[in-house]
């Protein structure tokens, strides 16, 4: 008798599986928290160098074409709003920028996205006067900005060459 009182003294009982399955569980779920949190914020944090890397490459993109415009006459620099400009480079290309839905547009090619607030602005050579038509600009300033899981803001004032 004292032989089968050992034996079945000697396994867990239901009680104490249950107190470790609780535990577990709450192990577990701290445990599952605290890596969903470190892939959300490696995810975030990949989409916006990707923002950014979008957005400083399509600023690159504008700066090196404006700068390239033919010459500051009417018919080489087309005085739209300031939302978007249309030009054409020494090599003879009609070439437009705007914002279309949130897509930065050159032509009809996506560059970067999403931005928002994208602004043109044609200088007179004191630096401070808006330019009313194209023999007065002397350098255009852009701007805009990217929104996504962030914000990137870029500006960048551009001295066309042949001006």
């Amino acid at each position: 008798m004292q032989r089968l009182t050992q034996v079945m003294s000697s396994g867990f009982s239901l009680l104490e599986m249950v107190v470790v399955i609780a535990i577990s569980g709450i192990v577990g779920s701290i445990l599952m928290h605290i890596i969903s949190t470190q892939m959300n914020a490696f995810f975030l944090q990949r989409d916006l160098t990707d923002m950014q890397w979008q957005t400083r490459l399509a600023m690159a993109r504008i700066t090196r074409e404006i700068s390239q415009i033919r010459t500051n006459t009417p018919a080489d620099l087309i005085m739209t709003p300031n939302t978007e400009i249309t030009f054409i480079n020494k090599a003879g290309s009609n070439i437009r920028y705007w914002l279309n839905n949130q897509q930065l547009m050159r032509n009809n090619q996506v560059l970067a996205e999403p931005i928002t607030n994208l602004q043109f602005t044609h200088i007179r050579n004191n630096g401070s006067t808006l330019a009313t038509n194209a023999t007065e600009v002397f350098y255009i300033l852009v701007e805009f900005d990217a929104i996504q899981s962030g914000s990137v803001h870029l500006r960048n004032a551009i001295y066309p060459r042949r001006f």
